[in-house]
């Protein structure tokens, strides 16, 4: 069956790949590009647009056939780039409070990064080679989905599909306030010794 606007919802509601793949190809780039005009920072602007077709995809059995799916992504992008912009400043002074306390442990070779680094291992284990490849090579090494897409020799709305993957895990074990901790700490020690043991 061709997909288009008519039956993805459809589609969806059936679990099909191939529709989730079409939500990437049709509707990702509008997505981000009207969140990146809210926020102005286009890396942050895809990874709420990613949060929002996962979380379309997690409900797909309540999906409407005749559903206008191009305007409910709009709309819920749109929605949670408002929440993303509330709590900014609520995960802001979080931040601060945690690297405070970090900085008050004193605890040698980085023993809270070790093992928060661990925990994301953890999680990336579970996944097959492809899909960690993809993501270390996002998420650690800072190559963007275009330039994975290339190197990897695959398709880019695979190459989005699968870094949207393993996010929705590190939401649902780790939560978005530790997933952002997580994240900032690989920053850091991206360069350390001990980081590429871990990795």
């Amino acid at each position: 069956m061709k997909l288009n606007k008519e039956n993805i919802g459809s589609a969806l509601k059936e679990g099909s790949d191939d529709a989730y793949f079409y939500v990437y190809k049709h509707y990702f780039p509008f997505m981000c590009k009207h969140i990146n005009g809210m926020i102005h920072d286009f890396d942050k602007a895809e990874d709420i647009a990613q949060k929002t077709i996962v979380n379309l995809w997690k409900k797909k059995e309540q999906i409407k056939p005749d559903q206008n799916i191009f305007n409910y992504l709009m709309t819920a992008a749109h929605n949670n780039c408002l929440n993303f912009i509330r709590d900014e400043g609520r995960r802001h002074k979080k931040h601060e409070a945690a690297s405070e306390e970090i900085d008050k442990m004193h605890m040698p070779d980085y023993t809270a990064e070790q093992e928060l680094l661990l925990k994301v291992n953890q999680i990336l284990d579970q996944e097959s080679e492809e899909r960690q490849t993809i993501f270390r090579l996002n998420r650690f090494e800072g190559f963007t989905f275009v330039e994975i897409s290339k190197r990897l020799d695959i398709p880019l709305n695979k190459v989005k599909y699968n870094v949207a993957m393993v996010m929705e895990k590190m939401y649902e074990h780790l939560g978005d306030y530790l997933t952002i901790l997580i994240l900032i700490l690989i920053n850091v020690l991206l360069f350390s010794p001990k980081f590429i043991l871990l990795v």
